[in-house]
């Protein structure tokens, strides 16, 4: 995260990673589309995640390691953790769905 925040100018400000998410912070000039930075991470973290462990790459084909969506905010102080369990429940639910759809 250091290393892709430098490359792009951004300021990594912390990074907290957790069995079931990775939660961090970076500052960016203001007229940088969060999309685009979400997009960017997910990219490259994706990538070297595969590079790592390319057992994972087998069983993804679609080359992103992490779950559809993201929770953004726009501020210095983390969500709360009710927060952020309530968004991976969601997206947990999401994926059920989406999975017995293309069942």
């Amino acid at each position: 995260m250091t290393q892709i925040a430098s490359v792009f100018g951004w300021q990594l400000g912390s990074i907290h990673i957790q069995s079931d998410y990775m939660l961090w912070s970076v500052q960016v000039m203001p007229n940088v589309p969060v999309g685009n930075i979400i997009r960017i991470i997910r990219q490259r973290t994706s990538k070297r995640i595969f590079t790592q462990y390319p057992d994972l790459a087998k069983i993804n084909d679609l080359g992103d390691f992490w779950a559809p969506g993201f929770l953004s905010a726009n501020s210095t102080v983390p969500p709360p953790d009710a927060a952020i369990a309530d968004f991976i429940n969601q997206t947990r639910r999401r994926q059920e769905l989406l999975r017995a759809l293309e069942a």
